[in-house]
This record gives C-alpha cells, sequence and structure tokens, in this order.
C-alpha cells in the first residue's frame, strides 16, 4: 500500500511539475509590471513626484498636487542622468530611494534642503541623484509655493549588458587609469 501511494504520488509529480511552469513569471514581463505599479502607486500623500530612471528613459510621475506644482522639463539634464546610470548596468537589479525637500515659500519657489529618507544601497547611485534633484526647478500655476515640503520617490532599475569578461576588462581600464 505505501509503494503504491509513493509511485501515484510520484507521477502526479511527474505530470503536475511541468504544468506549473506557467505560473513562473517572465523576469522582464514582472520588471515592468513593478515599474508600472511604481509610477502608479499612490499611498503616501507627501510624495509628489516618482522617479524611474534607467540607462534609457527618464520617467517623472506626479502622483499629487497636480495643479499646485509643476516640474520644468529638462531633457538634457534627463539625458545625462541616464548617461551616469549606464555606468552601473552591470547588474540586473532595481533600487529605490526616497528625498526630502524642503522649498523656499516665496516664489520661484527654490530648492531649500535635499535629505535622503529612504537610501539606495549603493552610495554612488545616492550622491548622483542627489545631484538630480538640485537641478529641478518648479512652476507654480497658482502663484503661491504649495507644497513648500514634499517627498520624491526614486526607483533606479540597472540592467546587466555586458559580459562579465568585458566587465572585468573594464573595470582593470579605469583601475590603470587611475594609476
Amino acid at each position: 500500500m505505501k509503494k503504491i501511494m509513493t509511485v501515484a504520488l510520484m507521477a502526479a509529480a511527474v505530470f503536475l511539475l511541468p504544468s506549473c511552469a506557467i505560473f513562473k513569471t517572465d523576469p522582464e514581463k514582472q520588471l515592468r509590471a513593478d515599474n508600472e505599479k511604481f509610477l502608479r502607486q499612490k499611498d503616501n500623500p507627501a510624495e509628489v513626484f516618482k522617479i524611474l530612471i534607467t540607462s534609457e528613459s527618464y520617467i517623472v510621475s506626479q502622483v499629487n498636487n497636480a495643479e499646485t506644482i509643476k516640474r520644468q522639463e529638462d531633457p538634457g539634464g534627463d539625458k545625462y542622468i541616464c548617461d551616469e546610470i549606464r555606468k552601473f548596468d552591470i547588474m540586473n537589479e532595481a533600487f529605490e530611494g526616497v528625498f526630502s525637500v524642503d522649498l523656499y515659500p516665496d516664489l520661484p519657489g527654490r530648492i531649500m534642503k535635499i535629505r535622503p529618507k529612504q537610501l539606495f544601497r549603493l552610495m554612488e547611485l545616492q550622491k548622483l541623484i542627489t545631484d538630480d534633484v538640485q537641478r529641478w526647478n518648479f512652476d507654480f500655476p497658482k502663484k503661491v509655493v504649495i507644497p513648500n515640503k514634499m517627498e520624491i520617490r526614486y526607483r533606479i532599475v540597472l540592467r546587466k549588458k555586458l559580459t562579465d569578461d568585458e566587465i572585468i576588462k573594464q573595470i582593470q581600464s579605469k583601475m590603470k587609469e587611475t594609476q
């Protein structure tokens, strides 16, 4: 009886495991879904902007206060940040960080303070994104600086585009340059 039960379970496993493969998700499809969810999610009223950065794109999503504050477009600065992110495309990883931003209460509402609230796991990204926030300028349609305190959430998606050997050669050449 025990042998029959074991054989039956093994046979069921052989037939069921391949069918379970349809439940595995494609990593790229999952990444796209995570990125879309990140840009849409409005769970924190203090967050005004969400930024998704890859080496190919810089996407700004305004999730709150759309009637009182607008980010001035800066395609050149956005492209520069994407080019800088490209230098980190040596692994497949997504990082999120949050910055608290205080604005001067008078127009034009320049940035007074930038404080990291949730750090990235790579300090190099932390510095780069702090510099990114500093270049921002805002418009205030109602001619009043509202909000004067806000949060900006960043998601940086790195994609490994080089082979391990190419990465090692690149690092070795950088080390030679610094010597």
